[in-house]
């Protein structure tokens, strides 16, 4: 048998061709590759990984990201790349802060630093192959020119399926502290399909929904109004197939999920400061490619998120609940919340509650308009939640949940704990204004400011 051998040096790390490999683990004794295992891609313009449902590629001189394909719908999923050098940003030298408005836009940190890194601004210095965990790993490590930051890249592909994950960290090998924020990871060129018009994306706004690609959908984790949860999903239900994303964090840090076409990246802040030496690190991100829309995306996240946060355990009456549905209290002769809303439904007193209920026999109706700011000043929540009087108060409302209790049913307060509005007595004695969420400049604005409430600053 004629043995042919290639190799390259690249930084001073031999790479051995999958050839020469596969030759080496057999003179060892060693089980031969499987063509279910994962494949390396080592070739004089490539390097990646590649089993039969993902391909991940990457510039074998400058290690950028140029390749995500759906190999089974023979898709690539970056046809719009254009030199943006993905997968990762390194922003350092600020010369303004990062800031989010009252919107809960924040500030773009590609426009106050002075320096900004990708795998483009960088030596590529050692790569190299290793098995583990039933799949393949391709380690790479960057420098940038100007000596001061060392970027050690993981990618991770397992031997079946197109989930593969990512691992970023960032070195401070300067003599000298240093500020920086991560930008991970910062991919760019996505049209799925033939022509991406019909590229559909999720938006993690409270439960969640689906809007044309590109349409918005991004936001600071936390802000249940823009980014809920720390996923996202490309999909096209023409060509069949998804790219999804999910950011492993369990430790939940401040991230900004931003997506400008055709971009989608993870900016975390504020920035950190390392001494020398010191390294930051990304949380490990999933990425999936795969076949169908972007509901096996919304599945792992799940197991995910059950599998690292304690959660309550459901109780057994309330996976029984058939229905579950929201009314509004009013006076009969008083204030009426909503106008004409079918949502209110007016009463003489708290202990007519069942009545209600033998009208609409729901399982489970969520109140609001119960405190006495409600039947003050028509407020939905004014933070005091002291029951109001003119129903019965307290004796009342007791009397009517334990005779709906005797019917079977369930019982459920709107509780707001993000506003307390200006009238409330919490707000003159002045803890409410010490409790809001404040600017840098003292002022505390938001959403409902012009409806007179406070936010709160949970913290």
């Amino acid at each position: 048998m004629k043995r042919r051998t290639f190799c390259s040096i690249l930084g001073g790390s031999l790479v051995i061709s999958q050839a020469d490999e596969l030759l080496a683990r057999l003179n060892n004794g060693a089980r031969p590759l499987s063509p279910a295992e994962v494949r390396s891609i080592d070739t004089l313009s490539e390097m990646g990984l590649e089993n039969e449902t993902a391909r991940i590629a990457f510039d074998a001189r400058t290690g950028e990201l140029v390749s995500l394909k759906n190999v089974l719908r023979d898709d690539e999923y970056l046809k719009d790349r254009a030199g943006d050098g993905g997968p990762f940003r390194i922003f350092s030298d600020f010369h303004g802060d990062f800031d989010v408005n009252a919107k809960g836009d924040p500030v773009d940190p590609a426009g106050i630093a002075g320096s900004i890194i990708d795998p483009l601004k960088c030596r590529l210095v050692s790569r190299s192959f290793r098995r583990t965990l039933a799949g393949l790993a391709l380690d790479l490590t960057y420098k940038d020119t100007a000596g001061r930051w060392r970027v050690d890249l993981e990618a991770w592909l397992p031997d079946q399926g197109g989930a593969s994950e990512w691992n970023l960290t960032v070195t401070n090998i300067s003599p000298v502290a240093a500020e920086l924020m991560s930008a991970f990871p910062a991919i760019s060129g996505f049209r799925l399909g033939s022509n991406g018009s019909t590229n559909l994306q999720t938006v993690e706004r409270g439960g969640g929904a689906f809007a044309p690609a590109w349409s918005g959908g991004e936001g600071i984790y936390g802000n249940g109004g823009r980014a809920s949860m720390q996923w996202h999903t490309l999909f096209d239900r023409k060509a069949r197939e998804y790219f999804g994303m999910m950011v492993l964090d369990g430790e939940i840090r401040n991230k900004w999920f931003h997506f400008p076409k055709p971009r989608i990246e993870v900016v975390y802040f504020p920035a950190a400061t390392l001494a020398p030496g010191e390294s930051w690190r990304a949380p490990t991100t999933r990425l999936m490619i795969g076949n169908g829309d972007w509901k096996p995306v919304a599945r792992a996240y799940n197991t995910w998120f059950g599998d690292t946060f304690k959660m309550a355990e459901t109780p057994q009456w309330a996976k029984g609940i058939d229905a579950w549905t929201g009314m509004w209290f009013a006076k009969k002769g008083g204030l009426k919340p909503g106008g004409n809303s079918s949502l209110t439904h007016p009463l003489n007193g708290f202990t007519e509650l069942p009545e209600l209920y033998r009208e609409r026999p729901v399982d489970l109706i969520e109140f609001a308009f119960y405190m006495q700011g409600s039947a003050l000043r028509n407020l939905h929540a004014d933070g005091d939640y002291v029951i109001r009087t003119d129903m019965g108060g307290a004796p009342a409302l007791k009397e009517g949940i334990e005779k709906i209790h005797r019917l079977g049913f369930r019982f459920l307060f709107y509780v707001e704990g993000y506003i307390v509005h200006e009238t409330s007595n919490l707000a003159k004695s002045g803890k409410a204004q010490r409790w809001s969420l404040m600017h840098k400049d003292g002022t505390t604005t938001g959403n409902y400011t012009k409806q007179g409430f406070l936010h709160m600053c949970h913290g």
